[in-house]
């Protein structure tokens, strides 16, 4: 994962959906992760913006309460602003083309 990855979280556990990485290349060496869409975008800067006040508070929120927020934040957004994430949702897009060629979606 390159630094300035969405993804790329600066907490010292990795989360869920690195592990279940880990576990699908340890299967499948051959395996390559979907690029991110829109919301997910959205989701992992929101989580990181609120998980950085979330540990400087009294009071943390549980990591399912941030995901609800998340939705909720994202429900609310303008079309303009949700623009802005599939624009850089679709660049993700065509760069996960680039780098994988003949890349097909297999759950």
């Amino acid at each position: 994962m390159s630094a300035n990855d969405p993804r790329r979280t600066r907490s010292s556990y990795p989360s869920p959906a690195d592990r279940r990485a880990r576990q699908k290349k340890e299967e499948d060496p051959d395996w390559v992760p979907r690029p991110l869409n829109s919301f997910m975008i959205f989701r992992v800067e929101y989580s990181r913006r609120h998980a950085q006040n979330n540990k400087e508070g009294d009071n943390p929120v549980p990591e399912k309460n941030l995901s609800r927020q998340a939705s909720e934040a994202w429900r609310k957004l303008s079309d303009a602003e949700k623009r802005a994430y599939k624009l850089r949702a679709d660049q993700m897009k065509i760069e996960h083309a680039k780098q994988n060629p003949g890349y097909r979606y297999r759950p």
